[in-house]
């Protein structure tokens, strides 16, 4: 598995849900209690998060459960 397509791939996802939901990345920061800089890295692949935040982005934004198939997905197709 190759970690950095995985949080490239995550961050990109979590970037479209939060523009989804009109949301700048300050409103978003302050909803996970984050700064501004962390979530700009974790939408851009180049930090990883906890699962604390994991699930509470997933709640704030209704990220749908086909979006942890679709992770699943990439973690497969490097493992092949």
């Amino acid at each position: 598995m190759d970690d950095e397509k995985l949080l490239q791939h995550f961050g990109q996802q979590v970037r479209y849900y939060r523009k989804q939901h009109d949301l700048k990345i300050h409103e978003l920061a302050e909803e996970l209690d984050i700064s501004n800089n962390h979530l700009g890295r974790i939408e851009r692949g180049e930090s990883d998060t906890t699962i604390t935040n994991l699930y509470r982005m997933a709640a704030i934004l209704d990220i749908p459960d086909y979006f942890v198939n679709e992770m699943k997905k990439v973690v497969q197709s490097d493992d092949q």
